[in-house]
């Protein structure tokens, strides 16, 4: 595993960046806050709740006799008990108001959290027009999707829909401030005065009322692309207006900071000057929880790295990029990053597929999110030529807002949760999904209504972890093992040779920041050794350590496939695969059908993935193969399989171990009917 964000590159120069738009598809479209982690927050419109009545949960390993003890000091009685999750539903004794039962019950260091028993509701939609075609956020299966592959908005609105208060920075190519459905949501800034010629604020732009434009060092930050508004529509196009599209949050504040130019091109001191910005409007007491960063190059910067660290309280969440890469082995920037506040963003599709073009990584993207097809907001005038002010597109950028908006809804659902609190809830409460497996750190494709209930959900995954290891040359190991929004420890590592060392959360260098769930430490190895065990009570993960000079040894470790076919159909394949050795360059997984358990490339050959940038030693992932049945095949039962590096571009430790049968599958041929004949009625020799 690189160690990227302790790497320090001698020369460094400003790299260009570019917009992930990967794939783009067009189409016109005409028409009660406590401290100390406390759970109970309240939004800008706080729900209705059950008068007299509180839901209260006690912390794990609390006797019932001590949960009594609680509720008698308080003089309320236990109404209904949900053993399972430590949950009571209790009476407050009259008198006693909701806000004062909170206060009182979160006092008391045997209980994690109280809150009101809100009342709920059938949620209705939204009623903005073109809300059913937004799959990522209500996914019923339109356009061939699967109902559920997406972020779980509408469920995630019972909670929240937003708040006025929270602010989101959009760095890219400016927004359309004067759209229809984001005028309501642009944030203004409030020590400027508009179109007065003075900096008002003293911040060195003049009239910035709605953030700036550091090319043409202006206060103006109009979208003159068409990508930064698409971005900020997904984040917070106006909800429930009765016109266009929803964003994730209804009611929001956007700031936009254009650093990229007409063309969706700019530089690292661009973003850098649009980052200090967002920093100065943090100090002067902006409510920023995040910036949106839609963008990337390959070229490390140390100064963009440095002003990202210098902000650790605002997320800063980056697109994976477009290229299909492996970001563990082919750095890509900002998202590559090594720092505890950046967020990197892998995209899916409208089956909770990886999308085509979606760069991975399974020790440095986070989570994945919907980025085919989105639907969004558009200027009039865009570089695509889109009219009616919405458009589809395709690309991380679009992954990105996803996760943006939703650090904006855990915020406004939960006002006293910081940036560590509001990430962790982003890692934790994702949906498990295969296509992410072995792809992202979390495995996991984000979703609304898991991190706004996030009960019991850890996520644990080794970080750092050396390449290749010297004896007596010391190395760092990191690992994520969070709960929910909480760190989880103790971590710890043992060696195959036995030795244990404890990794710490404590912001002690490689330790970057304290509680944050994110735990490190350095270890010098003093003796050959094949593995690592990490481990903590979030999850257990061994790495394989190849020594130097190791060859790759390439291996199928699973194939799964549908039980029955016909011929000329398409088929998706499940198919894991693992290097058991060194680090492996580019090769191929193909996939195919035979007539017995013993696959060949003689076999019928029926699709493939391209590792276009290798695979790492040690690493292990599952991938989502679409294929075809050849209509030429014959009708019968053959058995799904798949050989890794089929055409034999990598020189490995043991080739005999590179294919593997799966399930079997039941091919019909084509049925083949006259339904009429018809022909003249009189005819001559």
């Amino acid at each position: 595993m690189k160690n990227a964000g302790h790497i320090r590159l001698l020369a460094v120069a400003l790299s260009v960046i570019f917009l992930f738009f990967g794939i783009i598809t067009v189409d016109a479209w005409g028409v009660l806050q406590k401290e100390d982690g406390k759970q109970h927050e309240k939004d800008q419109t706080r729900p209705k709740y059950k008068k007299g009545e509180l839901i209260v949960r006690f912390r794990s390993g609390v006797s019932k006799d001590i949960e009594d003890q609680v509720h008698r000091k308080i003089g309320a009685s236990r109404i209904k008990r949900f053993d399972r999750l430590r949950i009571d539903q209790v009476k407050l004794p009259k008198g006693m108001t909701i806000d004062e039962a909170v206060e009182t019950y979160d006092a008391d260091p045997n209980v994690e959290y109280s809150e009101p028993n809100y009342m709920v509701a059938a949620q209705d939609l939204p009623n903005d027009p073109l809300f059913g075609q937004l799959w990522g956020l209500y996914n019923t299966g339109q356009s061939g999707g699967t109902p559920g592959a997406d972020i779980d908005a509408l469920n995630g609105w019972t909670f929240t829909t937003g708040s006025d208060d929270i602010v989101i920075a959009v760095i890219d190519t400016g927004v359309d401030y004067t759209h229809q459905d984001l005028a309501q949501n642009i944030w203004r800034n409030p020590g400027e005065v508009a179109a007065n010629g003075i900096d008002d604020d003293g911040d060195g732009y003049i009239d910035d009322v709605y953030g700036i434009n550091v090319i043409t060092d202006t206060g103006d930050p109009f979208d003159d692309n068409g990508h930064g508004t698409h971005v900020a529509g997904i984040i917070g196009a106006d909800g429930n207006n009765a016109m266009g599209v929803t964003g994730v949050n209804w009611r929001i504040r956007i700031m936009p900071c254009k650093f990229l130019n007409s063309g969706g091109y700019g530089d690292d001191a661009g973003a850098i000057a649009c980052l200090e910005y967002v920093r100065e409007m943090r100090e002067k007491g902006m409510n920023i929880v995040a910036t949106s960063n839609s963008w990337g190059g390959t070229g490390y910067s140390q100064a963009l790295y440095d002003a990202i660290d210098a902000q650790q309280d605002i997320l800063f969440i980056a697109a994976a990029g477009n290229s299909s890469a492996d970001n563990d082995q082919h750095d890509f920037f900002p998202a590559d990053y090594f720092l505890p506040n950046v967020v990197a963003v892998a995209a899916t599709d409208n089956n909770d597929y990886k999308a085509s073009f979606s760069n991975y990584g399974r020790r440095s993207v986070s989570v994945g999110a919907p980025g085919v097809n989105i639907l969004s907001t558009l200027p009039a005038v865009n570089s695509w030529g889109i009219s009616g002010g919405y458009g589809s597109l395709s690309g991380t950028s679009m992954a990105t807002p996803f996760v943006s908006g939703l650090a904006a809804l855990i915020k406004s659902q939960g006002t006293t949760r910081d940036w560590k609190d509001i990430r962790n809830l982003i890692l934790s409460g994702g949906e498990d999904v295969p296509s992410m497996a072995g792809m992202t750190i979390t495995g996991k494709r984000v979703s609304a209504f898991g991190s706004l209930l996030c009960v019991n959900s850890p996520v644990f995954s080794a970080l750092e972890f050396p390449e290749v290891y010297t004896i007596g040359v010391p190395t760092i190991l990191s690992a994520l093992s969070i709960n929910c929004a909480s760190a989880v420890g103790p971590v710890t590592v043992t060696t195959s040779a036995g030795e244990t060392l404890t990794l710490h959360d404590d912001g002690v260098m490689p330790d970057i920041a304290p509680g944050d769930g994110i735990f490190s430490a350095t270890w010098t190895p003093a003796t050959t050794v094949s593995d690592l065990t990490f481990s903590s009570p979030a999850g257990v993960e061994r790495v394989g350590l190849p020594s130097s000079g190791m060859p790759p040894d390439l291996t199928i470790t699973s194939v799964s496939g549908p039980s029955s076919g016909a011929t000329g159909q398409g088929i998706n394949v499940a198919v894991g695969v693992k290097n058991q050795g060194g680090n492996a360059g580019p090769f191929y997984v193909r996939i195919y059908l035979s007539t017995d358990a013993t696959i060949t490339t003689a076999d019928t050959y029926i699709g493939y993935y391209n590792f276009s940038s290798g695979l790492g030693g040690g690493a292990q992932l599952t991938l989502n193969i679409t294929g075809t049945v050849p209509v030429s095949i014959f009708p019968r039962t053959y058995y799904i399989g798949a050989i890794a590096d089929a055409t034999g571009m990598v020189a490995e430790s043991n080739e005999t171990n590179n294919a593997l049968a799966g399930n079997q599958i039941a091919v019909t041929g084509a049925d083949l009917t006259i339904t009429s004949v018809s022909g003249p009625s009189s005819g001559a020799t």
